[in-house]
């Protein structure tokens, strides 16, 4: 469906990044792995391959910006450690999320991401799509 697409993937190395980067190559893309810590590129290519027995190439950069201060609706790493430190606010966080659960990285964004990339899609354009549980209110 997508064996001739390369997608670079920034992040890749876990949490959101990893879970777009391992849906897409479980439909034939070709992963360009990025990221500030290249050990964790380097694994994620490692699934990739164990899974999919693709080839897919990390790479160490730094994109970095502004520190983005909300948390994430995805089970990311960061989010984990916010929620074991602090179960009451977590407990209280995903409350406020429609769904009653934080979203799987692979299972949740990633597979979305995938979708919006193959060809069902193609008449999709200029869209803001939460995918948050039904947490955000797009207006």
């Amino acid at each position: 469906m997508l064996n001739d697409k390369v997608a670079l993937i920034t992040g890749a190395g876990q949490g959101i990044g990893q879970g777009i980067a391992l849906a897409l190559a479980k439909r034939g893309v070709k992963i360009v792995a990025a990221g500030r810590t290249l050990a964790k590129c380097e694994q994620t290519c490692r699934l990739i391959a164990e899974r999919h027995g693709t080839d897919a190439l990390a790479l160490s950069c730094d994109v970095t910006m502004e520190a983005d201060l909300e948390l994430p609706h995805a089970r990311s790493p960061a989010l984990e450690k916010w929620m074991e430190r602090h179960p009451e606010e977590a407990a209280e966080f995903v409350r406020g999320i429609p769904l009653q659960r934080v979203g799987d990285c692979e299972a949740d964004i990633g597979e979305f991401v995938a979708v919006l990339c193959g060809p069902e899609s193609s008449y999709i354009s200029g869209q803001s799509i939460a995918v948050d549980g039904g947490q955000a209110y797009m207006g």
